[in-house]
């Protein structure tokens, strides 16, 4: 009788092993969707779509991306974690809604990002920028800082691409430090946020480099860069450590993730795929140039980051008081 109970269960285990194989040998065999969950115009939007193209070169099928914004990146990254587990849902995500929203959104959060989703590969990495409208007289970040202390409602303002996001957590670290009556307007992407500021309805913004083009275009002054040392992409920019926030140091980081129970098999062949593609010479010079730096990692690496990141941002967020 155990005999028998074990065969089964060999023959099960077997079977499922083989069902794995041969739909991996088989995957891709139709269109991919890639979920962004910010609108578009911002970094994630950016790499999504520039990860859309070449994978669909290297896996030999087409690569849709859709946007699905809102609370923060939750809407979109539930999507997903909701999906079928088949490898043609897949999340290109950001930090926020894997690490820092499980402690800004407690309960409330409507899935889990350790048991919900599958890590595929990270992808990239790439520091924040301080953006003010060319019309604040403030040249520098201490210049900004005098203007937020004598008119905080003019000028104490500041937007980011979501709650919780790293530009968010960039503006609450160095409200917290000065103690500067500043106050976060979230806003569903970096693309939206710079829009308003642009156009006069908010001082300033933390933003991708992805907006440095503005700032070349004469329609926004970048102050600073959260990073702890100058970004390649503008070296001219100084550090916020530079200008009186000595160890600051806050950098984005991008990845893929998939629908929980995803079969390993599918997983290896996306993870491959995206190696090969962030490889190529040409790619990295194009993320270099949008203010990203090419960051491979395998899913172990990922899974490993995002589980070592949820408590670091957790104390992030209790000790610079920030609410949802």
């Amino acid at each position: 009788m155990k005999r028998s109970l074990y065969q089964l269960c060999a023959s099960i285990l077997i079977g499922a092993t083989m069902a794995a194989s041969a739909m991996a040998q088989q995957y891709p065999a139709r269109p991919i969707t890639m979920i962004v969950p910010v609108p578009p115009g911002g970094g994630t939007d950016y790499l999504a779509r520039l990860l859309a193209g070449k994978l669909a070169i290297e896996l030999g099928t087409s690569v849709v991306v859709e946007n699905k914004p809102g609370a923060g990146g939750n809407i979109g990254t539930d999507s997903v974690a909701k999906a079928r587990p088949d490898g043609y849902t897949l999340l290109v995500g950001f930090g926020a809604p894997l690490t820092t929203n499980v402690t800004l959104f407690g309960s409330a959060l409507p899935y889990n990002p350790e048991t919900d989703l599958s890590p595929v590969a990270m992808v990239a990495t790439s520091p924040e920028f301080l953006f003010v409208n060319p019309k604040i007289p403030a040249k520098t970040v201490a210049e900004l800082e005098r203007l937020i202390v004598s008119d905080a409602r003019t000028y104490g303002s500041f937007g980011s691409g979501g709650t919780g996001t790293v530009m968010h957590l960039a503006g609450e670290l160095m409200k917290a430090r000065k103690q500067l009556p500043m106050t976060h307007v979230a806003y569903k992407g970096g693309g939206p946020a710079a829009s308003d500021v642009v156009a006069g309805h908010l001082p300033m913004f933390f933003g991708t480099s992805t907006a440095m083009k503005l700032a070349e275009a004469g329609r926004l002054n970048v102050l600073a860069v959260t990073s702890p040392n100058r970004s390649p992409i503008a070296p001219e920019v100084p550090t916020l450590a530079e200008q009186g926030y000595p160890g600051f140091d806050l950098v984005a980081w991008y990845c893929v993730m998939a629908p929980a129970g995803t079969p390993a098999p599918i997983v290896d062949v996306l993870q491959k795929a995206i190696r090969s593609v962030l490889e190529s010479p040409t790619v990295k010079q194009d993320l270099m140039a949008n203010g990203m730096t090419a960051a491979f990692g395998g899913p172990q690496e990922l899974a490993a980051k995002i589980k070592s990141e949820i408590p670091l941002m957790k104390d992030l967020i209790k000790s610079a008081g920030i609410v949802r």
